[in-house]
């Protein structure tokens, strides 16, 4: 198992751009694997969990014709890694 957890404050007059996360992906007996977020509008943070379990009920060990299908798994896995958030600066505060 493999958990990660970040917190990341943004600057005042920046804000989340579509903030979109990858689904989980289920690796049925196996394991799985799951990125979340959620953002404090108060705190003004952005954060974000990662949890990958891998070896599920002792799966650790796989015939070599699955290979293909174990590979697929970790290239998923690594797509989901590399997913960017992005930030935008806001629209400037109207003052009256």
């Amino acid at each position: 198992m493999e958990s990660d957890k970040v917190e990341i404050e943004l600057p005042k007059g920046y804000e989340l751009d579509h903030a979109e996360l990858p689904a989980p992906i289920p690796l049925q007996d196996v394991g799985s694997y799951k990125l979340r977020a959620r953002f404090d509008t108060v705190q003004r943070k952005l954060m974000c969990t990662r949890e990958l379990i891998f070896g599920n009920k002792g799966s650790i060990l796989f015939p070599a014709d699955s290979y293909p299908a174990v590979k697929k798994v970790f290239d998923l896995i690594h797509h989901a890694d590399e997913h960017v958030l992005t930030i935008k600066q806001g629209a400037p505060a109207v003052s009256d």
